[in-house]
């Protein structure tokens, strides 16, 4: 399990993050959690931010690998961060939140013209 957040301005940070994104039009969930797929922190039922921390903590530690297989040597070009779009459902993913931590937030994806 990851290491609970000791700075409480960090711990602060944090929530007023999650609750600033959690309140945006479209959000239907926020969840933080560590690279081996546990939820810490999350807006949504237990089940689905359990479900959602496995694959987004795996998704991305596979798609910093890929970015820094496919970067020439000497780049330090990181990760930002992973958009994936289906009809019903937006995931963004980001793995730069923390060298430790995932953010991911899921939300209903606005129209298309």
């Amino acid at each position: 399990m990851s290491p609970p957040i000791k700075d409480m301005s960090s711990r602060e940070i944090v929530e007023e993050t999650v609750q600033q994104l959690a309140t945006q039009k479209g959000v239907t969930g926020v969840l933080i959690c560590n690279l081996n797929g546990v939820a810490i922190r999350y807006t949504m039922k237990t089940s689905d931010a359990g479900h959602w921390a496995g694959i987004a903590s795996q998704l991305a530690v596979k798609a910093r690998q890929s970015v820094k297989a496919c970067l020439p040597n000497g780049d330090t070009e990181e990760l930002q961060y992973i958009r994936l779009r289906t009809k019903t459902t937006e995931i963004i993913i980001a793995p730069e939140f923390s060298t430790e931590h995932v953010l991911v937030v899921l939300q209903h994806p606005e129209p298309r013209d």
